[in-house]
């Protein structure tokens, strides 16, 4: 018996505390519960009850026995009695851990962002993270024996996956070349406990020769994608539809971008004319140049746009760019770059926008320019509103 969240009193069940009347109804008398109900105010019991294991469904109706069934002693000492004729009927179901379990699939928070690769022209690359999932069982522990992992993406980035990878944290569990770019990992034996989220990992080798910006992406898609036994050594099985993010391949030479700080956003409001009101921004990020010396990053390469709330792109105002380098960005250095960006209200407001860049165009030095748009989820402002 509980008042919201203290127990007040509990009792173990035995046969002898189970008591049977005349009309054959069967009740429980709970005591010392020493609960104190000021004058003026009203208190909520709260009952609840731990069961043995059932071997069938069960359904149970509870209410305050017979007349009188509740009894409480005021500050004289003298005793009263209250008659409740409400009653709660429950359902107790029957699922027996010893042969059943239900597993389920989803895509893990910390799956790999699309980012850009470099694949060496002489050796490839190999275990390129490219998705994580997650494997819960319920009601009862599951063991996973198969896995299918499908590739998706442009054909020349999938001829070049020489091999898909499943790890099981640091455990490699088999690494099994694709066939028309699918990977079956057959005789597993991943066991998940009752209750408990496994996180696997599929990661890809590419063989050298890549076309520069082609994509590809690692799921778990197909029908019937994941086998599992069930304590009663039943099988069953599950087609999620789980997909990560597509990495794009690149030869010896190749430019990498993460975000830095600040990222910043501020409205200033003009009360003398409203429509002159502005919206600045800041999105700082870096250049790195891997296996090649990347052109210096103009104005003109990097597009940012204003959000709003719909989603639509609006054009910025002004944009500005400062760089950490005076020159371009030598193999293995990284350029800071800070875009500044203002967005002017107009004749009207325009609610809660962002400052996002959507494009980079960078070229290495003697390559072709790339238009990137991937990579880029993070390099945004926080919202201001625009009013």
């Amino acid at each position: 018996v509980y008042d919201g969240t203290t127990l007040l009193t509990e009792k173990t069940i035995t046969v002898a505390d189970v008591l049977k009347d005349s009309s054959g109804t069967y009740y429980i008398r709970i005591t010392g519960i020493g609960f104190n109900v000021p004058k003026g105010e009203t208190k909520v019991l709260t009952v609840r009850a731990d069961f043995y294991t059932l071997e069938v469904n069960r359904t149970l109706v509870v209410r305050v026995y017979g007349d009188n069934g509740i009894r409480g002693v005021d500050t004289l000492g003298l005793s009263t009695w209250a008659t409740v004729t409400t009653t709660r009927t429950h359902t107790i179901l029957y699922l027996t851990a010893i042969g059943s379990s239900t597993l389920a699939a989803t895509i893990n928070v910390n799956t790999p962002k699309s980012s850009s690769v470099k694949v060496d022209s002489t050796n490839g690359v190999e275990n390129v993270s490219m998705l994580n999932f997650n494997l819960k069982s319920t009601i009862g522990a599951s063991n996973v024996t198969d896995v299918v992992v499908t590739a998706t993406g442009d054909a020349a980035a999938l001829a070049k996956i020489s091999a898909i990878k499943l790890y099981d944290g640091t455990t490699l569990l088999g690494s099994v070349a694709p066939v028309s770019n699918v990977a079956t990992f057959n005789d597993l034996s991943v066991s998940i406990a009752k209750d408990i989220t496994k996180t696997l990992t599929a990661k890809a080798d590419f063989a050298a020769g890549v076309t520069a910006g082609t994509r590809a992406r690692l799921g778990v898609t197909a029908a019937n994608a994941v086998t599992y036994e069930k304590p009663n050594l039943s099988t069953a099985q599950l087609s999620p539809t789980i997909n990560g993010e597509y990495m794009y391949v690149f030869g010896d030479e190749v430019a990498l971008f993460t975000i830095s700080t600040p990222l910043s956003s501020v409205y200033t409001y003009d009360s003398t004319t409203p429509s002159l009101s502005t919206a600045t921004g800041v999105i700082t990020f870096k250049a790195k140049a891997d296996g090649g010396t990347l052109t210096a990053l103009v104005s003109g390469k990097i597009t940012v746009k204003a959000i709003n709330s719909n989603g639509d792109e609006l054009d910025v105002t002004s944009k500005m760019i400062q760089r950490s380098l005076t020159t371009n960005v030598p193999d293995g250095s990284e350029d800071t770059i800070t875009v500044n960006v203002t967005k002017t209200r107009g004749a009207s407001a325009l609610g809660l926008i962002y400052f996002k860049v959507t494009e980079i165009k960078w070229t290495m030095v003697g390559g072709s320019e790339i238009t990137q748009n991937w990579g880029l989820e993070e390099f945004k402002t926080p919202a201001v509103n625009v009013q």
